[in-house]
């Protein structure tokens, strides 16, 4: 199971371009976070713990998401810049 979950993450890094949408950083695939454009459309988080669901739905709600690094993930969220918060 633990390699399905890895290689999940590997694939989705892989979906979604392999840098992050913020900063253009390519980091290892651990680094990086999901982040919902608009939270009202969250049907689940995009985390290693939900990656046991279907291709199919993991896909769907990154399809939802901004692709980051953990640095700008959270400076996304300290200073709530308004290109990456639909609020």
């Amino acid at each position: 199971m633990r390699e399905l979950v890895q290689q999940r993450k590997r694939d989705l890094v892989a979906y979604k371009g392999g840098r992050c949408e913020r900063c253009g950083g390519v980091y290892h695939p651990n680094i990086y976070d999901f982040h919902h454009y608009d939270p009202e459309m969250k049907s689940f988080t995009v985390c290693k713990a939900n990656f046991q669901r279907s291709w199919d739905n993991i896909i769907a709600e990154a399809d939802k998401c901004f692709m980051l690094c953990a640095n700008c993930h959270r400076e996304v969220h300290t200073f709530n810049e308004p290109e990456f918060n639909k609020l």
